[in-house]
């Protein structure tokens, strides 16, 4: 099983794609220190003086630049403005593995006292400003009680937190000191295609400043992160330690910054792309925080077969699976099964998109969104409010629906599924209030690989359900393909089927 991990050595995270790891800080955790650095001549460093604005590669060594060429010259200049992060934190109850507070009385007197543990772990970063603003990830140095930032010439620096983004990985730290420091600037991601160089640079395994070389394998990637997913994918190599270094293009400019790996895989790792990066470094300067917009939505992507039996054109736009109210958008007056096409006017491709794009606008910026509605164009007016912490914590509301009896129906029987009403002590677990609950699926039924045991199905054909026989109502009028809107475990979403 693969397994996504962070690239820092020392914690390492698992989040959301089944086997992939975040790198996390180096892996020299529990007392465990890192290499000594090896000590390079101070010549090499490259300070502003030198080149004010940015550290350039000679234009000569890039022209020359083929896969049998030397990256030397791009390391030389850039070296100077990495760092090694050393991270000491203190883990309760070794690292939350034992929690005494779960332990029955009677087995806590074999146990003893447990005390906190003090561990070490170490990533990457970079210098972006000559007055000693770096770039790390965010899993990096979230729990950090003392930040070093150790450079190639061996010099060790005292650091501290100006501001995370945890949405994004993206942490923001102070060197210490009235001095100008060697540094890089970000550039934009948006001009790499696949296939061209990039250079990362970084301390995995805590072993000091490392350089390799790939290519870029992909765009794009989302894994599961958060709504902001929008990783570079590269075959250059990195590894736990490598969280917070610099992916560099070849012109030596910050394309990227390594966050993250698949655990097993040779030379599959991921970094935050500097467009990305560059959002919201002001932010994080200017507040230590980032607030974003947000429209209280929960969103879906549409297919050729929901667009069909919607009555959409084609199988573009962020379909609203849900509105939960108080918020912007159900102020607004958007409602279940609007199609959202353009907003600010930005065409909409899907549900990621219209996330990104909304994470673009400040709160309190009044917006327009097109959206299709039963397959007529309307225009939607809202001003959005700021995205909460954890946006599930906006809640649709709850009612209030009849007990009923539980049992079961062959109301579905021509979506080959069995129906029983919504007990009210099961809407808390279910994460509905209203609907008819699946209890049963035909595996050689037209439901087969759409619905499950446990679904709570609200919309048929956008009619409002509330028992079996409403369905099987709602069912006999329809055509070939039925639009349900189901609800699992809490998340809503629109579900076409064929029949």
């Amino acid at each position: 099983m693969r397994t996504f991990a962070r690239a820092a050595t020392g914690v390492a995270a698992g989040f959301g794609l089944g086997a992939l790891v975040v790198l996390a800080p180096s892996a020299c955790l529990a007392g465990k220190k890192a290499p000594a650095q090896e000590s390079e001549p101070t010549a090499a460093v490259v300070t502003p003086a030198e080149s004010p604005s940015s550290i350039q590669v000679p234009s000569a060594a890039v022209a020359q630049l083929v896969p049998s060429a030397s990256f030397a010259p791009l390391v030389d200049a850039v070296r100077p403005a990495v760092v090694a992060i050393g991270v000491d934190e203190t883990m309760k109850h070794g690292g939350g593995d034992l929690n005494l507070e779960n332990v029955p009385p009677m087995f806590r007197q074999f146990l003893g006292d447990v005390p906190n543990q003090k561990v070490h772990g170490e990533g990457s970063g970079f210098v972006i400003s000559s007055d000693g603003y770096v770039l790390t990830n965010n899993h990096v140095v979230e729990n950090a009680e003392k930040i070093t930032a150790r450079f190639a010439n061996g010099r060790e620096v005292h650091a501290t937190v100006v501001g995370t983004d945890p949405a994004t990985d993206v942490a923001l730290i102070k060197l210490d000191g009235n001095e100008s420091w060697p540094h890089v600037d970000l550039g934009s991601s948006s001009d790499l295609r696949v296939g061209d160089w990039v250079v990362a640079v970084g301390n995995p395994l805590g072993l000091g400043i490392t350089v390799t070389a790939g290519i870029v394998s992909g765009t794009g990637r989302v894994l599961g992160h958060d709504a902001y997913d929008d990783f570079i994918q590269t075959d250059a190599a990195i590894n736990q330690g490598n969280s917070g270094g610099p992916l560099f293009d070849t012109q030596g400019r910050v394309v990227g910054m390594n966050t993250a790996i698949i655990q097993g895989a040779n030379t599959v790792g991921f970094a935050v792309p500097s467009d990305l990066i560059g959002g919201v470094l002001q932010e994080l300067r200017k507040d230590g925080r980032v607030s974003r917009g947000y429209l209280g939505v929960e969103l879906q992507n549409m297919d050729v077969t929901l667009a069909k039996a919607m009555g959409v054109p084609d199988a573009k736009g962020a379909l609203v699976a849900s509105v939960s109210t108080g918020t912007p958008a159900a102020k607004a007056g958007l409602e279940d099964g609007d199609v959202i096409t353009r907003f600010a006017g930005t065409p909409v491709s899907d549900s990621a998109t219209l996330v990104r794009e909304v994470a673009k606008h400040p709160p309190g910026e009044k917006v327009d969104m097109e959206v299709l509605r039963q397959g007529k164009e309307k225009t939607v007016s809202l001003t959005l409010a700021e995205r909460p912490k954890d946006p599930h914590d906006q809640g649709s509301g709850v009612g209030s629906s009849d007990d009923g009896d539980q049992t079961s129906s062959t109301g579905g029987k021509r979506l080959g599924i069995g129906l029983e009403n919504l007990p009210r002590d099961a809407q808390r677990q279910l994460g509905a209030s209203s609907g008819v609950v699946v209890n049963q699926v035909d595996p050689s039924g037209p439901a087969a690989d759409k619905l499950q045991p446990g679904d709570v199905i609200q919309l048929v054909d956008g009619v409002a359900v509330n028992s079996p026989d409403e369905v099987k109502s709602a069912l006999q009028k329809g055509g070939d393909t039925v639009v349900l809107k189901v609800v699992r475990q809490g998340d809503s979403r629109y579900v076409a089927i064929s029949r």
